[in-house]
């Protein structure tokens, strides 16, 4: 089946390449409006980092497998699992 053509080659040319903006139409299209950024910076406080912290450690957590299945040993590796005498015995 032949592939269709949407996009001519000019077309196509400036989808594949990101637009190059000067530093005013930057600041117009990536800039963070003033209040939202007020409310943004409010927000970053230190019990507020902190809990952030808290709360991803206890994803890590929860998403990790519960129920590990631990296989026995092979007989190369038993002598390595013996205890070690400590000194004065």
């Amino acid at each position: 089946m032949p592939r269709m053509k949407i996009l001519n080659s000019v077309e196509r040319e400036v989808f594949d390449f990101p637009p190059i903006f000067n530093s005013v139409e930057r600041k117009r299209c990536f800039d963070f409006p003033t209040p939202l950024q007020d409310i943004a910076t409010s927000l970053r406080t230190a019990s507020n980092v902190t809990r952030r912290k808290v709360q991803n450690e206890q994803e890590l957590i929860r998403r990790q497998p519960q129920d590990l299945q631990f296989l026995p040993c092979s007989p190369r590796e038993q002598p390595c699992k013996k205890r070690r005498p400590i000194s004065g015995e």
